[in-house]
């Protein structure tokens, strides 16, 4: 990692099936507002084009690279910030939960599609089959997605590949009935991404979008924030409102 170090933003936005040029402003809105607050990268929710099982994907959704990854090129260029973010991406007749990282000068600069979906999403989604590790000018950086790190093999792998921060797009759901006072939400990413933080010393950062699933067995399940970042030593760095938007930074 720079030995500077590197100043994070966790953009915690309104994700909404059906409202892709909403969704687009939303995370336009939020790299100007990490420009302003000196990040260096920021990290946007998963699928922040057409929402988590958005099932809109099945007919917009672009390839990567292609128009809405030109849009955040774009974007990065101007904030002079790297950015993590969750695209659908289309790939002939296959779509794909990806993440792109764009550096601001260089434009696109990896890739990376969901490897562990929930079996119902993948009636939308392929799966992917890679997990790589990207060289940056502020560190070496990996970019799975959400699940992914539930599965100790995914993360720990991402610490054997080199990685020095893991940026992880997510979109964290609970049932109508979830009760955030009676059990706080958050509990085993803390331990997943504890987890990795300690076996390989590297900080582990998530970010989720709020709003709701539309469709599918989890229709009208809320999407929840609570976006998390946990140090190398597995202290708690930052943590996001619950079900409201928020922008956290943090120092690493």
């Amino acid at each position: 990692m720079r030995e500077s170090g590197v100043r994070v933003a966790l953009a915690q936005i309104r994700v909404e099936a059906g409202d892709l040029d909403g969704n687009l402003e939303r995370a336009r809105k939020a790299i100007v507002a990490a420009k302003k607050h000196g990040a260096d990268v920021i990290v946007l929710p998963e699928c922040l084009d057409f929402g988590w099982c958005g099932c809109e994907a099945i007919f917009q959704a672009q390839p990567i690279p292609g128009a809405f990854s030109s849009l955040l090129a774009k974007w990065s260029k101007e904030a002079e910030l790297f950015v993590v973010a969750g695209l659908t991406e289309r790939a002939g007749d296959k779509l794909y939960n990806a993440a792109v990282l764009i550096d601001p000068i260089h434009g696109l600069i990896g890739t990376h599609r969901k490897i562990h979906e929930l079996e119902f999403a993948q009636r939308l989604y392929s799966i992917g089959d890679q997990l790589e590790v990207f060289d940056t000018t502020i560190g070496r950086i990996a970019i799975p997605i959400c699940a992914d790190l539930l599965v100790a093999e995914t993360g720990l792998e991402s610490g054997k590949l080199g990685a020095e921060i893991i940026l992880s797009p997510a979109s964290w759901a609970v049932p109508p009935d979830f009760d955030n006072q009676a059990t706080p939400y958050g509990a085993e990413w803390i331990d997943s991404y504890r987890n990795i933080a300690k076996n390989y010393n590297i900080p582990v950062v998530g970010v989720s979008n709020i709003g709701q699933i539309e469709g599918g067995p989890w229709d009208k399940w809320p999407v929840i924030g609570r976006s998390l970042a946990i140090g190398r030593d597995g202290t708690i760095l930052a943590f996001g409102k619950y079900n409201e938007e928020d922008l956290l930074f943090i120092e690493l």
